[in-house]
């Protein structure tokens, strides 16, 4: 089945996406696939695609500055997620110090490896050209799976469902992870699924912009970035002294033996303190936290914070992190609003930032409901609005104690956790088609009214 709205071939796709992957290291975005397999549907060559690929800016910021063997390990990377043996590497830098040009040496390794029946290589590259072309289906046709509702936005998060999408392969749903605990809020958003697919989060960095975390507790401290930093104090301790943060943290990467884990929990967190020990923060810490996160290797920053008022410098950081391919995760606010608060509003504006509405048990526990106390989307134009657990979910506080927690600040990380989550389980997407992911694979709530066009 043709997954764009301009008829292409199969072939034609295939050829496209797969040419994205080894030249870029991503699957496409929706234009680009849509622009290129028109082209080879319609008489262009693969190769000559392969030989514009291989002038244009992006491919060059890549690649330009490396020698032919360095260039050759870059392309197996980005194709086949490994270095190249090394007959393989001595046959194709060969190749490409002869005078072979690297386009026809990108598109030989990438058809080839696409079109192995049932070997590791073979089977790698098709399922990341199929979900590719999935998601730049979803992006096109727009779909999702839940209506837009100006109260719950897009629903409940679905890690499971999203997973799924991302890799273009059903995943079992209903698996449990036996934790003890009663803490509901992993089991209701399906991450216990991810997990037993073996999808931790592992090699993504969460950044946690709040008001640290508690050092002294182990179950926190097991994968910590090394651009730790204070920005209240500025210096490098960023050891929590209100406890919001550690209870934030908890939610993605708790990994404890007593059987609380976190969402995300095999990712990296990159502390960044720009709350005191009264809750509050200025909003030139804030703009100084999201870029310093940026530019230090952050793939997700969690904002469990907001106010009332807009700011044009927190804007322009969290274009900067859409420019840059980081993912903001924001929480709506708490006052039970018909809008979201700031800076999660801005979600309306920037295509990688997520707002996060609050869900709850109903009374008898059967049910996800929309927490009272949580502010609604706001909008009748759909925008990036989702949900999540965020009433009475367990989290650690200060000195290890565990302690139900109730608020958006609880949702949005584990929005921020799922977004780990799925990069984790297919690196090669871009910010973009995971918030697609995201948003197209929730699921609707009860008592909530959807706008039905």
């Amino acid at each position: 089945m043709n997954p764009l709205s301009t008829p292409v071939s199969q072939f034609a796709l295939d050829s496209a996406t797969e040419l994205y992957l080894g030249f870029f290291g991503r699957a496409p975005d929706t234009a680009g696939l849509s622009f290129w397999a028109s082209q080879i549907t319609t008489g262009t060559s693969p190769l000559a695609v392969a030989n514009n690929f291989a002038q244009s800016p992006e491919f060059i910021a890549q690649y330009g500055g490396l020698s032919p063997s360095a260039q050759i390990n870059r392309i197996y990377d980005d194709i086949l997620g490994r270095a190249p043996d090394a007959s393989g590497a001595q046959y194709w830098t060969s190749k490409l110090v002869s005078g072979t040009p690297i386009g026809e040496i990108v598109w030989d390794l990438v058809n080839t490896a696409f079109n192995q029946q049932q070997t590791a290589d073979g089977l790698l590259v098709q399922g990341k050209v199929h979900a590719g072309e999935l998601l730049a289906s979803a992006v096109v046709n727009n779909i999702p799976a839940v209506p837009w509702s100006a109260v719950s936005g897009f629903g409940e998060i679905n890690v499971a469902s999203a997973l799924a999408a991302a890799l273009n392969t059903p995943l079992k749903q209903g698996a449990v992870l036996k934790t003890g605990l009663g803490d509901w809020q992993t089991s209701a958003a399906h991450f216990q699924d991810a997990w037993a697919a073996g999808y931790t989060g592992k090699g993504v960095v969460i950044a946690e912009i709040d008001s640290g975390i508690d050092l002294h507790n182990a179950a926190l401290t097991q994968n910590l970035s090394a651009f730790n930093w204070n920005f209240v104090n500025n210096n490098a301790n960023v050891q929590d002294d209100n406890g919001h943060g550690t209870a934030v943290a908890s939610e993605m990467i708790a990994n404890s033996s007593n059987g609380l884990m976190g969402g995300a929990y095999g990712s990296q967190l990159m502390v960044l303190k720009a709350i005191d020990a009264n809750g509050n923060g200025s909003e030139a810490n804030l703009v100084n936290a999201i870029n310093y996160a940026v530019n230090n290797g952050a793939n997700v920053i969690n904002l469990s914070l907001g106010g009332n008022t807009p700011n044009a410098a927190e804007l322009t950081a969290l274009n900067n992190a859409a420019a840059h391919g980081v993912i903001v995760c924001m929480a709506a606010g708490n006052s039970s609003a018909s809008t979201a608060q700031y800076p999660a509003i801005y979600a309306q504006q920037v295509a990688t930032a997520i707002a996060v509405g609050a869900t709850a048990l109903n009374s008898d526990s059967s049910n996800v409901a929309f927490a009272s106390n949580s502010n609604a989307a706001g909008s009748t134009a759909a925008y990036h609005y989702v949900d999540a657990p965020g009433t009475h979910v367990l989290a650690y506080g200060l000195n290890g104690v565990l302690e139900t927690w109730t608020g958006t600040s609880f949702a949005a990380p584990l929005v921020s956790a799922e977004v780990a989550v799925v990069l984790s389980a297919h690196t090669s997407l871009n910010a973009t088609q995971v918030v697609q992911a995201i948003t197209n694979t929730t699921v609707g709530l009860v008592g909530v009214q959807a706008l039905v066009a």
